[in-house]
């Protein structure tokens, strides 16, 4: 999670880039950024509307999506697309790069961070000639709970 003064930084951000694009601040945008940013979930759009919800907060699912798309522009968030078809929003501002295993079953997602992988995956594309720019890795397997069942 990240503390308050980061927290107020990513807002700010936000703030910048929506005016950069010409768009109007509104209490709806830093509602979504706050809501989103205050956990630590991959959430889709629904799980948005259905946190907001919680907050007694009705906004629309085009308003959610437009603003989490500009929270991906922007470099708050991460776009992920996981193999279930439906796109899922990553925190990145403030977060270092990771990785994700997510269960099948019950569609439950770990991050982890590996130095040696990392390293490994530099010499992998220098031995190929590559200068790598960008990368993820995605693990998919059943989790221990699943397991049990």
């Amino acid at each position: 999670m990240l503390c308050p003064i980061e927290l107020d930084a990513a807002v700010k951000v936000f703030k910048n880039y929506t005016k950069s694009e010409s768009l109007k601040w509104t209490s709806q945008r830093e509602v979504i950024v706050r809501t989103f940013l205050g956990t630590e979930e991959h959430l889709s759009v629904d799980d948005m509307i259905k946190l907001l919800n919680k907050k007694k907060l009705n906004l629309g699912q085009a308003t959610v999506y437009r603003n989490m798309k500009l929270l991906a522009e922007c470099g708050i968030a991460e776009a992920k697309h996981f193999e279930d078809g439906c796109v899922r929003y990553d925190q990145a501002y403030g977060h270092d790069h990771h990785e994700h295993i997510i269960c099948v079953a019950c569609r439950k997602i770990v991050e982890f961070k590996n130095q040696e992988l990392e390293e490994m995956k530099a010499q992998i594309a220098k031995d190929h000639g590559f200068k790598m720019l960008y990368h993820h890795l995605e693990i998919f397997g059943t989790c221990l709970d699943c397991q049990k069942q």
